[in-house]
């Protein structure tokens, strides 16, 4: 199951629809939103940044409405994750992860939040482990991305209309597939901050 964008999450939350419906013919008619509807958005947005979609965590956030509850649900699910590394085939690899590739694949999601709180242009493999090469971590990478939770970005030669034939394949940034995953990677009490 994939997870829930945002007005899937307007969704389980029970937001109305016509309030909805608003916002997108707003949007497509390049409307200015009411201030009111406005400020609602944006403390649904900062729920959604803080929730995210995954389906589970969305769940304990509409049955509890409790953001420590959610943070719970959110370290549980970590723990799930991390035990299923290595668990599962990787579709394009059609091998079983071995304890190493189990432990690169551990490091390249840890990782991923440090990265993102830098200012690179590009993911680095020294924030792994200091003599990493990408040879040494593709199919850790690759795993992820097949498990459904990341999503690779690459960096472009040139803007044209087939964007990924000037896709370079060097440069590119990592990112968790859900919003919910990077705040919940974070140790600080990011969601009061939010």
């Amino acid at each position: 199951m994939t997870s829930m964008d945002f007005e899937e999450f307007l969704w389980a939350n029970n937001v109305d629809s016509n309030l909805i419906d608003y916002i997108k013919d707003c949007y497509i008619n390049k409307r200015e939103i009411n201030s009111f509807v406005h400020n609602l958005f944006l403390d649904w947005i900062k729920k959604y940044i803080v929730v995210g979609g995954l389906p589970e965590v969305v769940a304990t956030f509409v049955d509890t409405n409790d953001l420590k509850e959610v943070k719970k649900t959110k370290k549980d699910l970590f723990k799930t994750y991390e035990s299923d590394f290595g668990t599962h085939l990787n579709k394009s690899l059609e091998l079983k992860v071995d304890e190493t590739l189990k432990l690169k694949i551990m490091q390249v999601f840890k990782s991923i939040p440090r990265q993102l709180g830098k200012e690179n242009n590009k993911f680095q493999f020294s924030y792994i482990s200091h003599n990493a090469r990408k040879r040494d971590y593709e199919s850790a990478i690759s795993w992820l991305y097949d498990y459904g939770l990341i999503d690779i970005s690459y960096n472009l030669n040139s803007l044209s209309s087939s964007l990924s034939f000037f896709s370079n394949d060097e440069q590119f940034k990592i990112f968790f597939s859900d919003i919910g995953l990077l705040t919940g990677s974070i140790d600080e009490d990011i969601d009061s901050k939010i």
